[in-house]
């Protein structure tokens, strides 16, 4: 007799509840297919007391208890009523005479049942039953084995296949893979690694360069083989060098000091292989040479990997001389800070401004004592995400009744102190573009001016709206901006003056998108819901989204052939909170963004992007209509999407009277288009004529904020 497993060990087959390419009813679908060709299955027929039996004799209940768990009929045939395991349960002639005849062949044994040499016990209903053929086993052992018949087959299935142990007090949910460990909490994930990957698009600071004379992305010491060896030899062995990760390369010297690298490697066209068991990196040149890196310690060769992957995606430009930094408190250039509701920016005026700090726009305060923990990628770390607040400053939720702007308040000075420190700066003798959004009401500007005056003692302040700005990156003075960040703003503007019946705000735009696709992928079983997670979605949403230029026809031909528009990405990386290595979407890349044309889809009651825009080209004077058409420019993350442009143009060309031509313009770095266009407002003469000083406004109070109306 053979002996019957035991149902603590014996574990049966689940498919993963986040992740299952191939679902485990497939693959036991395959399976049934498969015994039914060796063994042709017969019906199941009902029996008298409520159970029901197959020809060949086999009882099934219409209740099963496993290991303490009840299992319904419905839920017993999931897992396979196969004929391996009617063969053990069959009657002897006799019981198949008693039982109406049963068609048996002479010798007692079923036409499913085997001629094996298995010990039999008499049941009291009369029939004979194997011990070892309990059949909710016996299916478990053949999921079992054809997973290992299949393993190149199913290859992405049996990933996902995970052991669920009956005995609840030896750890539930076993993963048969590693990488299918129980999923962590979110409230204890730390996704500092995705959020450098977000806002990799800065220039690391020219005053920190003036200072330390480095601007690499990252430098340091690593040991290293001779160029294209892959393994040490007695004759060519690891070797300690310098490195430094900078425009696109990454550098190595004899040692710190070397005025004069031995070589490099182009990152953007080679391959990064991190063979982290050994503490190794080996970067393959497309094409041409290959070098292979090892740290002592591990944790050092992963901080390696993440800067030179981010290197290949955002190169790190070299700064030919700190200038933008200028030393001398006589020329200290103008500090820019960026506020948007997602994202701040932070640098100085300049020929060639960029931001210098780019982090996510959170501050985490104590619940209790409302005191700053950090601001940034700090504010998001497990330990400061327990039992505080996050709070970001631009969200359009947070309304600005007395305890919401004091906590608003907080938030910005703890962004402004981590700014002044990260970039050292004195306030005292700095001047501060701060922008600001096109809602924000003079009471909230007041509020902040006292702050800055007050708390900082910045020595002049000037806030400027952050869609003239933008027009002004793309020097000039006159056209449609068309700002679309986690809000919409459309604004015409003439000469610097903003035509207010043409000018349009919506409290959704990319932060819309983001929901939405968060609600679509749903449907493929990845489920990412918290402010957190919400970072996750976004990685997404820039990297596999885009828009259509003709939805209906692209969502026929996705129902019809889904790979046709399948786009994946590699999140191995960032270790997720449910172990998740890569995600492929299909009708979800553009079905998410069209919410830009077609607000109805995220159920809003308001004009598309288009309609928006074609509202600011009417509300302008007659004789320059045909002008401001041909001038729309885009500004904002959102607008990065991929066709974005062509498909407004296309819209608008649509909407417009014969004759007119429609041009949408957008730059190569306009996400940034605020900041840059601050920069452009700090180099004219007449800047000084939109400030306010701290003296002006000792003596003015907030009566000085009208000067600000004039402009």
């Amino acid at each position: 007799m053979q002996k019957e497993p035991s149902p603590a060990t014996d574990p049966l087959p689940a498919s993963d509840p986040v992740e299952a390419p191939v679902s485990v009813e497939k693959i036991e679908g395959e399976v049934q297919s498969q015994l039914r060709d060796e063994h042709s299955i017969e019906e199941k027929v009902p029996t008298s007391n409520g159970t029901s039996a197959n020809a060949g004799g086999e009882i099934t209940s219409p209740a099963r208890s496993v290991g303490g768990e009840v299992t319904s009929p419905a839920h017993s045939d999931r897992y396979l009523e196969s004929s391996t395991a009617s063969s053990t349960m069959g009657t002897d002639s006799s019981a198949g005479a008693a039982g109406g005849g049963s068609d048996q062949p002479s010798g007692g044994e079923s036409p499913l049942q085997g001629s094996g040499n298995h010990d039999a016990t008499v049941r009291t209903d009369g029939f004979t039953q194997d011990p070892s053929s309990d059949p909710v086993v016996r299916k478990a052992k053949t999921v079992k084995n054809f997973l290992k018949k299949k393993t190149k087959s199913f290859k992405v299935a049996t990933r996902n296949v995970t052991v669920i142990s009956r005995n609840k007090g030896k750890g539930g949910i076993e993963a048969q893979n590693p990488s299918l460990a129980k999923p962590v909490m979110t409230q204890d994930w730390d996704p500092t690694c995705l959020l450098e990957e977000l806002y990799a698009d800065f220039r690391p600071s020219s005053r920190a360069a003036a200072i330390s004379g480095e601007t690499a992305r990252h430098y340091g010491y690593l040991e290293k083989l001779p160029k294209n060896a892959t393994k040490a030899t007695m004759m060519k062995g690891w070797k300690r060098r310098y490195f430094r990760v900078v425009d696109d390369k990454v550098y190595y010297y004899e040692d710190r000091t070397s005025p004069k690298a031995l070589g490099f490697v182009r990152l953007s066209i080679s391959r990064i292989n991190p063979i982290l068991e050994k503490n190794q990196i080996q970067i393959i040149e497309k094409g041409g040479q290959s070098i292979m890196l090892r740290s002592r310690d591990k944790e050092e060769i992963t901080t390696w990997h993440r800067a030179l992957l981010l290197e290949a995606a955002h190169p790190t430009p070299v700064l030919a001389s700190p200038s933008s930094a200028a030393t001398d408190d006589d020329e200290m250039p103008v500090l820019i800070i960026d506020i948007g509701a997602s994202s701040i920016r932070a640098g100085f005026s300049g020929a060639n401004a960029y931001p210098e700090m780019y982090f996510p726009a959170v501050a985490s305060l104590e619940s209790t004592t409302y005191n700053a923990i950090g601001c940034g990628t700090t504010a998001l770390l497990p330990d400061n995400r327990h039992g505080a607040y996050q709070v970001y400053p631009r969200k359009e939720h947070l309304r600005m009744d007395r305890n919401d702007s004091n906590l608003v308040l907080r938030a910005l000075s703890c962004i402004i102190d981590t700014i002044l420190g990260d970039l050292d700066i004195e306030p005292v003798n700095t001047d501060l573009i701060l922008t600001v959004p096109h809602t924000v009401p003079e009471s909230q500007r007041a509020e902040l001016l006292e702050q800055l005056f007050e708390d900082f003692q910045f020595s002049a302040v000037c806030f400027q709206d952050q869609s003239l700005l933008s027009l002004y990156s793309y020097n000039t003075t006159s056209g449609i901006i068309v700002n679309i960040g986690d809000h919409i703003d459309v604004m015409p503007i003439i000469d610097g003056y903003t035509i207010e019946a043409g000018v349009s705000h919506l409290p959704h735009g990319g932060n819309a998108i983001t929901e939405s696709l968060s609600k679509l992928i749903t449907m493929k079983g990845i489920r990412y819901f918290s402010e957190t997670e919400m970072y996750i979605v976004r990685l997404i949403k820039e990297q596999l989204c885009y828009v259509s230029q003709s939805y209906d026809e692209d969502l026929s031909r996705c129902e019809a052939i889904p790979a046709g528009y399948m786009r994946a990405t590699d999140v191995d990386r960032f270790q997720l909170p449910d172990h998740r290595k890569v995600v492929a979407l299909d009708i979800e890349c553009f079905k998410g963004p069209e919410g830009l044309f077609k607000p109805n889809m995220w159920g809003k009651d308001v004009p598309g992007l288009h309609e928006l825009v074609w509202k600011a080209v009417q509300a302008c004077p007659i004789d320059q209509r045909r002008e401001m058409a041909r001038k729309i420019y885009l500004s904002g993350s959102t607008t990065l999407l991929p066709c974005l442009k062509e498909r407004l143009q296309k819209e608008v060309s649509a909407l417009a009277t014969t004759g007119m031509t429609v041009e949408v313009h957008a730059g190569d770095s306009r996400q940034h288009a605020a900041f840059l266009g601050a920069s452009v407002l700090a180099t004219l003469g007449s800047f000084q004529e939109y400030v306010i000083t701290k003296k002006e406004f000792s003596a003015s109070g907030f009566d000085v904020l009208k000067k600000w109306k004039t402009y």
